[in-house]
């Protein structure tokens, strides 16, 4: 007899992988050529991604540590930020497994699948779920950062096998540790310079599987089968470094220079993966602007040696945002974003009302070799409970 459960062992099989990540490499093959990374947060992500010369956030730790030198006086509490991401073809394409899962007759059963990994051949199908829950303290030259990661993502892409036979590509990635950040201001005459650091205690689990029809339906009614037999694991100890310099503060252009090493020496978690070192430029400026609270305008240039070995596009690696603070006052704030992300529009808007700030996100993360070449619309959803 078919279990209820149907799919929930291949298709969403990682997203089971990604769930544990709450209590608990790179994609596969070359059938796509997205980044790896570690925590994408949306308000960044909203801005066309550009945060190295911007900083002012917890999360600030993985674009540029010496971003927490601008945090708010005083403490910056993170304590339930979760943000759910999914691609645009995702949901459907696990619906449509579901109900070719729940067909009682075998040879039925097995052509439906076949049907839906033909209909969906070429098309990924992502899912992420994350969180940082962090503490953040600045004083008059000191700032802290502590917090704990919890990042997982699941990609999903079909493809054509040996002969008919449609192959289901499933990449599933869970990482976690804590994450410990500091920065120190120092003035001089020719403006502010602010030095950062963070170190990150990390654990990698990740599932790199192909599945084709048949072996999809014999996973489901396999009572033996465990997840853990698939999966390669790792820990690694990540560093990053980073300056932010403000010219004058008092300028009405504000503008700001930032650079960042990520990952310095590369984060390696063995068989798992490796999240590569990247040295990344940023500018920034936040220019006054009539009856609006604040704007800032910011651009990121990535990985400027191309140590990411998918590719070497010039555009993909370019980060363009604005951030237009609507208002900010004690018991509310209103923020917009816009930007360009791999050469792809991103919007985002976020709003706080008190202790609660809820967030949404659209970007569209470059898949191919080159911007343009397969983009993958992504949105993202976030809920935080902070001050």
């Amino acid at each position: 007899m078919k279990k209820v459960y149907s799919f929930s062992k291949v298709g969403v099989a990682a997203l089971m992988v990604a769930a544990g990540v709450l209590v608990s490499g790179q994609a596969m093959a070359r059938s796509s050529y997205d980044y790896p990374y570690l925590y994408k947060d949306s308000r960044v992500m909203g801005m066309g991604g550009a945060s190295v010369a911007v900083g002012g956030k917890n999360s600030s730790v993985f674009t540029n540590p010496a971003g927490i030198g601008r945090l708010d006086g005083g403490f910056t509490v993170d304590l339930v930020p979760v943000t759910f991401s999914y691609g645009k073809t995702a949901k459907d394409f696990v619906d449509d497994m579901d109900d070719a899962m729940d067909i009682d007759d075998d040879d039925e059963q097995l052509d439906a699948v076949l049907d839906v990994l033909g209909d969906y051949r070429g098309k990924n199908g992502h899912f992420a779920l994350e969180t940082f829950p962090a503490v953040g303290w600045r004083g008059q030259a000191v700032a802290l950062n502590i917090g704990y990661l919890g990042s997982a993502k699941v990609d999903m892409r079909s493809h054509q096998g040996y002969g008919s036979e449609g192959l289901l590509e499933v990449d599933g990635r869970l990482v976690h540790g804590p994450v410990f950040g500091g920065a120190y201001e120092q003035s001089n005459i020719r403006g502010i310079t602010t030095y950062g650091a963070s170190v990150k205690f990390l654990s990698m689990e990740r599932l790199d599987r192909s599945y084709s029809a048949r072996g999809i339906i014999d996973l489901v009614d396999d009572d033996d089968y465990e997840l853990e037999d698939d999966l390669e694991d790792g820990s690694a100890v990540g560093f990053d470094l980073g300056v932010m310099h403000d010219f004058q503060r008092e300028h009405p252009l504000s503008p700001t220079v930032g650079l960042s090493v990520l990952n310095f020496g590369d984060t390696s978690f063995g068989k798992a993966g490796t999240i590569p070192m990247t040295v990344n430029l940023g500018v920034s400026v936040s220019p006054e602007i009539r009856y609006f609270n604040r704007l800032v305008l910011a651009a990121d240039y990535v990985d400027l040696f191309n140590n990411y070995e998918e590719d070497s596009d010039f555009m993909k690696r370019v980060r363009l945002g604005a951030g237009l603070h609507i208002w900010d006052r004690r018991w509310s704030t209103l923020e917009v974003q816009a930007g360009l992300y791999q050469g792809h529009y991103t919007f985002g808007a976020d709003l706080r009302l008190a202790i609660l700030s809820l967030g949404f996100v659209t970007y569209a993360e470059e898949l191919g070799a080159y911007s343009g070449q397969d983009a993958d619309r992504r949105y993202m959803l976030r809920m935080n409970i902070g001050w």
